[in-house]
């Protein structure tokens, strides 16, 4: 199933998602919406550290430590970005919006924030029966970038290779009785169209 992603210049109020994903570098400050929510106070600069803030609007959001604002790159916001989505998985959320860090670089921070979204959200969950997970987690449906509209391409391009890549897990995570060459032939074909 693929992931929806979007970019968005809404503001932070404005948001429609289960969940509001934040970055903070060291020595930087909260969005100024943001300052005053419950559990403002605990929100760390630590390089992945999560804390989890309650506004009025929207209802949960995370903020995720990102380190040194000189070592900010589209890796670690790789990293982050697949924490988010397995604190996500958690929460049993389908939407997640991310508010895109400024940065020369934020094409690449886009690119990194969707692939560790679309990687961190991935489940092989093909053989599970229903007694094995009363309750399975829901799945993430959509993500939505705050930035700049010219993030859409970049967007777009990294949510293609990392579904790219969770179909090779997909396929990798198959028992051989199941992958068969003619098995695999039908899904090249499938994937090709």
């Amino acid at each position: 199933n693929s992931m929806k992603v979007a970019v968005s210049q809404s503001e932070i109020h404005e948001v429609d998602a289960d969940l509001l994903a934040v970055g903070l570098c060291e020595g930087e400050e909260l969005p100024a919406e943001l300052a005053g929510a419950r559990g403002a106070a605990d929100a760390k600069s630590d390089f992945k550290e999560l804390a989890t803030l309650h506004p009025d609007s929207p209802r949960r959001t995370v903020v995720i430590g990102l380190g040194k604002r000189a070592d900010l790159d589209a890796e670690r916001l790789r990293v982050v970005a697949a924490l988010v989505a397995k604190e996500a998985g958690r929460l049993k959320t389908t939407s997640v919006a991310w508010i895109v860090p400024e940065s020369d670089e934020q094409g690449a921070l886009a690119e990194g924030i969707v692939t560790g979204t679309v990687l961190g959200a991935y489940r092989f969950d093909r053989f599970k029966s229903k007694k094995d997970d009363e309750s399975p987690p829901s799945a993430l449906e959509s993500l939505t970038l705050l930035g700049p509209a010219d993030l859409g391409d970049a967007a777009e391009a990294a949510r293609i290779c990392a579904e790219s890549q969770n179909r090779a897990r997909d396929l990798q995570s198959l028992p051989s009785n199941v992958a068969t060459p003619s098995y695999l032939g039908r899904r090249a074909r499938e994937i090709a169209s």
